[in-house]
């Protein structure tokens, strides 16, 4: 359970840090593999990660009103969702491609 202190700042309004896009999945909970609490991060589920216009609104809506600066897309070993979007975003340094490689060698 949160403090009570933690819970009372979320009554006032919630700030994430970060919005978790990961696939219908109850046996990962992003706060718990990050080591987050309550309203630190705004968590979507989607089934195979889909995004469809409704995943969309809800990550537009943390990126544009709560400001949230990072976006992470959970999936399992091998998933295939994870590496189709990986492989639509641009990718200039090769960063991304090299945090793929090195999910998928774990």
């Amino acid at each position: 359970m949160e403090e009570p202190e933690r819970r009372q700042r979320l009554e006032k309004g919630q700030h994430p840090f970060a919005v978790v896009l990961e696939g219908s999945n109850s046996r990962v909970l992003p706060e718990l593999v990050f080591d987050q609490g309550l309203g630190d991060l705004f968590v979507t589920r989607a089934a195979d990660n889909v995004v469809d216009v409704d995943v969309t609104a809800s990550i537009e809506y943390d990126t544009d009103h709560l400001s949230t600066k990072l976006t992470v897309v959970m999936g399992h070993t091998s998933c295939g969702a994870v590496r189709a979007a990986v492989n639509y975003l641009p990718d200039p340094n090769g960063e991304q491609a090299e945090v793929v490689d090195c999910y998928y060698s774990h």
